[in-house]
Formats: structure tokens, C-alpha cells, sequence
């Protein structure tokens, strides 16, 4: 099984919003150990260009954010359609340098967001406006809120580097959720 962890940076929380900062990782669900990572930080105006919508509270809420934390939403960035291409070209790699070809029902990848309906609804909607194929199934789709929310009192310190960096936190989400499969016997 090819564990995946997702994490977005964006201009509002519909999947209208736009992508400003895309974070994956790919991480051992035994130990949290990072085993591949990618980071891609995207133009705001191409993100809107082809039809994402900035929603004002997001804007707003990025304004009380640190400087470290906001200065992804501030100087070049790469076109939208760029990263997605960027990021399907990572997970095919990922893929198939892991032998990986089924789906999540069957031992293949799991797409892990926090959130059923944030970053993985937000990154296949930001493909299908793009007209390009998302490069995973809805059966690779996982749910990290959902395992934070079976085990609240795994608690794990928080990593070094910015709160709200896309990177940053997929890393550390990534970590947390391997706390939290161990703490369950699932591992």
C-alpha cells in the first residue's frame, strides 16, 4: 500500500477555492518516516483564471497568519495546470517505482486529506476545471480528520517548521496519523 498525504493551501474552503500551495508526501503508515515528498507553490491568478473563486473570510484569515506562513501566498508561483501535471507525474512515479497499479480497494494508494471534502475534493475539482484526469479513484480517497477525530487524545508535538505550510503540515499530519493508526492496532 502506497500511503500519500495531502495537504493545501487555498483562497477559501469550497471546492471552488483557489490552490495557492500544494504539499504531499509519501510516508511509511508504520512509523510516520517521509519516504518521498513534493511541494509545489502556485500562482494565485492562475488558480482564479480558470475559475476558482477567492472567498473574503479566507483572505481575511490568511491576514492574522505568521509571515513565514503567508509568504507562500506572495511571490511567483507556478501556473495551476503546471502542479497538477507536476503532481500526477510524482504519483505515477510513485507508483510504479513501488509496483503499485490496483486501487485503494485492492493494496494500491491511498490519498489521505484532511477533510472528506477539503483537500482531496479541492485538488480532484482544480483537475476536472483544468479538464485534466485526476490520477486517483475515489476508492484511494482517505480521511485523516476522520482518524484524528476516532483517537483525540494521540497527540503528537508539533514538528519544526510553519504552521500552515503546505509541506510542513503534511509532513506532520502524515507523522501524527501513524501515531494514531499504532495507537489503534492497525499497524
Amino acid at each position: 500500500m502506497l500511503d500519500i498525504m495531502l495537504d493545501l493551501e487555498t483562497m477559501g474552503t469550497k471546492v471552488t477555492a483557489p490552490i495557492v500551495a500544494i504539499g504531499a508526501v509519501e510516508f511509511d503508515r508504520r512509523d510516520g518516516s517521509i519516504r518521498d515528498q513534493l511541494y509545489w507553490k502556485v500562482s494565485l491568478a492562475s488558480a482564479v483564471k480558470c475559475g476558482a473563486v477567492i472567498e473574503p473570510d479566507t483572505v481575511l484569515w490568511w491576514m492574522q497568519q505568521s509571515d513565514a506562513a503567508r509568504a507562500q501566498l506572495t511571490g511567483q508561483g507556478i501556473e495551476l495546470d503546471a502542479a497538477l501535471t507536476h503532481f500526477d507525474i510524482w504519483l505515477s512515479r510513485l507508483r510504479m517505482t513501488k509496483g503499485v497499479c490496483g486501487n485503494g480497494a485492492d493494496g494500491g494508494v491511498r490519498i489521505w486529506g484532511d477533510g472528506a471534502h477539503f483537500d482531496n475534493a479541492l485538488l480532484k475539482a482544480a483537475y476536472e476545471r483544468h479538464d485534466l484526469r485526476v490520477p486517483w479513484t475515489y476508492k484511494e480517497n482517505a480521511c485523516y480528520r476522520t482518524m484524528k477525530d476516532l483517537r483525540p487524545d494521540v497527540v503528537i508535538e508539533r514538528r519544526p517548521g510553519t504552521e500552515h505550510h503546505a509541506l510542513d503540515d503534511a509532513v506532520h499530519q502524515a507523522r501524527h496519523l501513524a501515531a494514531i493508526l499504532k495507537a489503534l492496532g492497525l499497524v
